[in-house]
């Protein structure tokens, strides 16, 4: 018999009782026992960036996560959504999640996991071998729904924020494995992707994008040194790294202001006077609506103009 605890919990214990609530968003894990995946040693990435390479990618990582990743699917459900996180991201956005389970009650008709990668600031390596995941994933999928013969009878939705945005829509892009995807929508989708999809291209696929989000601004002058120096900003590297910094920051006085704004953010009595572009958390019901109906409670103007800072 349960027994609701008395208004005298500790906090720790209260936390832990929030934990659960959250957790019980999810759908249940698959309880069958994993399968062997056919996947290929590599696989053809294309150009994926308006940076330059040299791009450091970890294949072996790449086919784990990707098999860590399908192994979390449910293929007996109808809908299978996969999360994509951003740069420190790991597991599903709350926010996401919570917003599955609003519009998909008991997980019902649906498959909740994520794309394990690096997502890191390392993007030399975290993005073309979360790239390569996500592909491999892909694949799997589309194996997997051959093998079953009921293809028809699902859907593969992605979501994505950030770098799990733009490994969204670079794989979107190949042509032998995006027509896996029957919707995805990206948040915060970084100017530094290849592909991008604001022109409506592709009809499955939906951005949007904060006004005043430094990720998805245009760098100009070199893309790679703008890159590097967003990673050295981020990953602590300023000093050693002053020069790649300075000449980026030359280059985009805006971009300078912007990173600055940043590393205020840090300091804890200012965060409250700095809004920051790159937070989408109140943007996630609307991902998850778009996905499950095809849907947008903005039309595509909307959301341009927002992206623009035309309306607020």
């Amino acid at each position: 018999m349960h027994v609701a605890a008395p208004s005298s919990t500790p906090a720790r214990a209260r936390r832990r009782s929030r934990a659960a609530e959250q957790q019980r968003t999810l759908p249940a894990a698959p309880t069958t026992a994993p399968r062997a995946w056919n996947l290929p040693e590599r696989i053809e990435l294309g150009t994926f960036s308006k940076a330059e390479g040299p791009w450091n990618i970890d294949w072996k990582r790449a086919r784990a996560d990707a098999i860590a990743t399908l192994d979390s699917i449910d293929f007996s459900k109808r809908d299978i959504v996969l999360w994509s996180p951003g740069t420190d991201g790991t597991g599903v956005h709350t926010d996401f999640a919570n917003a599955v389970g609003y519009l998909y009650p008991g997980g019902r008709d649906v498959s909740l996991s994520y794309l394990r990668y690096e997502a890191s600031w390392q993007m030399d390596s975290s993005l073309p071998t979360g790239l390569a995941t996500m592909k491999f994933v892909l694949l799997g999928i589309k194996q997997r729904l051959a093998e079953r013969g009921d293809a028809a009878q699902h859907r593969v939705m992605l979501g994505g924020l950030s770098q799990g945005a733009w490994i969204i829509g670079e794989a979107a892009a190949d042509p032998a494995l995006g027509s896996v995807i029957h919707r995805a929508f990206l948040v915060g989708h970084p100017w530094l992707a290849k592909t991008q999809y604001t022109d409506g291209h592709d009809p499955r696929i939906k951005v949007l994008n904060h006004h005043g989000d430094q990720i998805t601004l245009e760098i100009k002058g070199s893309a790679r040194v703008g890159m590097d120096a967003m990673t050295a900003v981020k990953t602590g590297k300023l000093g050693s790294d002053f020069g790649t910094v300075a000449k980026a920051i030359l280059a985009n006085p805006l971009h300078g202001v912007l990173l600055l704004q940043t590393q205020l953010r840090s300091v804890p009595w200012l965060r409250p006077y700095l809004r920051d572009p790159h937070m989408y958390g109140l943007e996630m019901p609307r991902m998850v609506h778009y996905l499950q109906t095809g849907i947008l409670d903005l039309t595509d103007e909307e959301i341009d103009d927002r992206k623009h800072g035309r309306r607020t």
